[in-house]
């Protein structure tokens, strides 16, 4: 799991999502629980960053949790416009709290199991 506090600065940024490439890399897939409880923005550079590195990568599904009112509308934006630039965008879930982002986490898993079997 991961959990923002504060700012989120390009160089933390660039390194979670090196953090999630070399799984992608490892595993074929990715599953991401995130905190945002602590999390106050997302700089531009950062924005652009997470734009352009979903054109290349894409995560299995990721859920989110914790977020303010105000990075919720931010997140939303950002995922927005991850899904206009990329043509196979992540699936992504914004949670009430961290037992409905693990449930839905939990409930992707299963599916892509289940599908494998």
């Amino acid at each position: 799991m991961l959990q923002f506090v504060g700012k989120a600065s390009l160089d933390e940024t660039a390194a979670f999502h090196a953090l999630l490439a070399r799984r992608l890399a490892e595993r074929g897939r990715c599953y991401v629980l995130i905190d945002l409880g602590g999390l106050t923005g997302i700089g531009a550079d950062s924005r652009r960053f997470i734009g352009e590195w979903n054109r290349e990568h894409k995560i299995t599904a990721g859920a989110a949790f914790g977020a303010s009112f105000t990075v919720r509308v931010m997140v939303t934006l950002l995922l927005n416009t991850i899904k206009l630039m990329s043509s196979n965008p992540p699936e992504i879930f914004i949670a009430r709290d961290e037992a409905e982002a693990r449930r839905w986490l939990a409930a992707q898993q299963a599916a892509r199991s289940h599908g494998e079997a």
